[in-house]
């Protein structure tokens, strides 16, 4: 794709905000901005993680018919993710910049995809309505399209 882009520079590359102006002083870094899109991206995050629990509490509520055993696993479910990053951050810290930034987002990306199209997307044919399961993939590819957009 990046051979097909008719400009001098891919306007889709990963830049720093100072980066964008060719003069620092004609445009002054939009901390604003910045901030913004930081807030919509943790409470987009934050927004995910309900029916991330509800995928894990459901299950093992159908499973034992247990509240207790319910609450606990979605519980430990849900602290994987910050102990993860704290773990990731201190064993990463030295390596960190924006080429092991972008190389840790494209397996994340490959992962969620292939974990998508592999695992849940036929268990939604096989035990619900595959339409519906196919409107929900392409909506939620229309909505992150969206979102990308906008934010």
């Amino acid at each position: 794709m990046n051979r097909l882009v008719p400009a001098i520079e891919n306007p889709h590359d990963a830049r720093h905000i100072e980066q964008m102006s060719p003069d620092p002083n004609l445009m002054p870094c939009n901390h604003d901005k910045l901030m913004r899109i930081g807030f919509m991206s943790a409470l987009a995050i934050a927004i995910h993680n309900i029916p991330e629990s509800i995928a894990v509490a459901i299950p093992v509520y159908c499973a034992t018919r247990s509240s207790r055993k319910t609450f606990r696993w979605s519980f430990f479910s849900g602290l994987a993710e910050p102990l993860d990053a704290v773990i990731s951050y201190l064993i990463l810290m030295p390596f960190l910049n924006n080429l092991t930034m972008g190389i840790m987002f494209v397996i994340t990306a490959g992962i969620m995809i292939f974990i998508s199209l592999d695992e849940l997307l036929p268990t939604a044919h096989e035990y619900g309505s595959p339409h519906l399961a196919i409107f929900g993939l392409i909506g939620g590819m229309m909505i992150m399209a969206i979102s990308l957009q906008l934010f």
